[in-house]
């Protein structure tokens, strides 16, 4: 029975990787092509869009995704009780995401003049980031069915149609001679509309459309979210200062070259999308025992750890190389370039464990990464110097440690609870 089992996971997994390798390089070259299409401004407020966007994806997502997961997980087998699920975490995360659009884009507005934007290219472009918000938060909600339904690899299928069209349509916009911000924020309205239409379509030949809002479901998910919303937002800051920070006390030149050099660790997101759409529903399911639960831990951790090596040692290695893809308007930053890769192997690492974390609903020492955020701070305002390159790849580089010391505490606390 184990060796079927073992042999399905494996068969499932290698077709995972082998569509998420090819979605990744394509989403490589698509960001190659932006950064050395736009200058230095527009590409420090391409990245600011794009860290805007993903912020308020995971701030509108809260506990709703950890909350179908775990009750998903026991009601699967019921159409009428898995639609009332997902149409009341659907309602949830509306109303939360219309909130964090009202609240984002201030922000985001301020950062864009703080960069080198007009006001009204802000206005603009303010518009376009929640425009592709929403299509993202439709579709983040109806991927949790195929991740309990264990159709990860159809997920990946339709994330590589969007890559497709993203990728050439960036790619005629940089033939054409468009060295302009605004068409580029476009494609990735139309990639995100893209793979939601796909990913819903799906969703709703397997899912009654007819599910009932459940209060009772709703207060579950709102319990949930008492727990996991302080600390989703303290990450969400902790991300945000980073870009507060370097565009107040920086350049729009450090702030595009810290985004420019952390394009290579997209090699994690390989890693990232198998723990999130395989992993994550492996960790919910399993049963509640120390050695099953720790045996899922150390395959995420141990993959990790591996593939955070090979990383740091590839871009030391071949930093001038890596380099020159970037453009001669990132010539001289090889060393900013390892600090960097170091930085995001780190704060992956982290990214995964909190992945594992509230799956299981591990969340209750959360609250510590409030005061260990404030010291990373500390060190961004007083240690480094943020107005060079070296100081901000720095600064970049240890916001990790705060989210990682966290989650392993959170870890552990949830592992001591476990029957042995």
């Amino acid at each position: 029975m184990t060796q079927p089992r073992s042999s399905a996971w494996l068969k499932l997994l290698s077709r995972f990787v082998s569509v998420q390798i090819l979605v990744q390089v394509l989403g490589f070259i698509t960001g190659l092509l932006v950064v050395r299409t736009l200058d230095k401004p527009s590409y420090a407020q391409y990245a600011a869009i794009a860290a805007i966007i993903a912020s308020m994806i995971l701030v509108s997502d809260g506990g709703v995704s950890s909350t179908l997961l775990s009750v998903g997980s026991r009601v699967f087998r019921s159409k009428d009780r898995i639609a009332a699920l997902f149409t009341t975490a659907g309602r949830y995360r509306a109303w939360i995401g219309a909130g964090v659009s009202l609240l984002s884009a201030p922000l985001l507005i301020f950062i864009l003049i703080r960069n080198g934007a007009t006001v009204g290219d802000s206005l603009v472009y303010a518009a376009i980031a929640v425009a592709s918000f929403w299509p993202t938060v439709a579709k983040g909600i109806s991927q949790n069915y195929l991740r309990l339904a264990g159709a990860a690899v159809r997920i990946q299928i339709y994330s590589l149609v969007a890559a497709v069209a993203r990728v050439v349509l960036v790619l005629a916009l940089s033939s054409l001679g468009f060295d302009t911000l605004l068409p580029y924020l476009l494609v990735s309205v139309v990639a995100a509309v893209i793979e939601m239409l796909l990913v819903r379509r799906y969703f709703r030949s397997q899912v009654p459309a007819s599910g009932v809002y459940s209060p009772h479901l709703a207060s579950m998910i709102g319990a949930n979210l008492k727990h996991t919303m302080p600390s989703t937002l303290l990450v969400v800051a902790q991300g945000q200062v980073l870009f507060l920070l370097l565009s107040i006390l920086g350049t729009p030149d450090t702030l595009a070259e810290v985004a420019a050099l952390s394009r290579f660790a997209l090699v994690f997101v390989l890693l990232n999308a198998a723990v999130t759409d395989i992993g994550s529903g492996i960790a919910a399911r399993a049963a509640p025992t120390r050695h099953r639960l720790l045996r899922v831990l150390a395959a995420i951790v141990g993959s990790y750890l591996v593939l955070a090596a090979l990383f740091v040692l590839a871009a030391w290695i071949l930093s001038p190389q890596l380099i020159w893809l970037l453009g001669p308007q990132y010539s001289g930053l090889e060393t900013q370039l390892v600090i960097i890769a170091a930085g995001s192997a780190l704060i992956n690492l982290a990214v995964a464990l909190r992945t594992f974390n509230y799956s299981r609903g591990w969340v209750q020492l959360s609250w510590l990464l409030l005061p260990l955020m404030v010291g990373w701070v500390a060190l961004g305002v007083f240690v480094f110097d943020l107005d060079t390159s070296t100081g901000a790849a720095l600064f970049m580089a240890t916001q990790g440690i705060a989210t990682l010391t966290t989650q392993v505490a959170c870890a552990l606390a949830g592992y001591r609870k476990l029957r042995a």
